[in-house]
């Protein structure tokens, strides 16, 4: 059977992702803040400009599409990291998946 992929004609690049807060720690009732370190998976279709490449064995992913990093409005302050990109499949959809690591201070509010 045909590998799908991503395709402009299919419309906006559909992302799925899911949060899982690996550590929270410090708060303080007083400020009403608290430190924590989130990790957030993402999941997307590769295109095939990119699968193309991928199978060409080309290792060098940073120009293909990757998610944006979180804009979290109440940090007071914030480190993201990024994995690097990992291919697989997901039935039949070649996929592309990374995690973005934050820690941060954040305000409860």
């Amino acid at each position: 059977s045909k590998l799908k992929v991503y395709e402009e004609s299919h419309g906006p690049r559909q992302v799925f992702f899911d949060v899982v807060v690996k550590l929270l720690h410090g708060i303080n009732n007083v400020d009403q803040t608290f430190n924590a370190i989130l990790h957030i998976n993402f999941m997307w279709m590769l295109s095939k400009t990119e699968f193309a490449a991928y199978e060409s064995g080309e290792k060098n992913t940073e120009s293909w599409w990757k998610p944006a990093e979180p804009e979290l409005p109440n940090a007071m302050e914030m480190e993201v990291s990024t994995s690097p990109i990992v291919v697989s499949l997901l039935g039949d959809m070649v996929i592309a998946k990374c995690t973005q690591t934050v820690k941060g201070t954040f305000l409860e509010v």
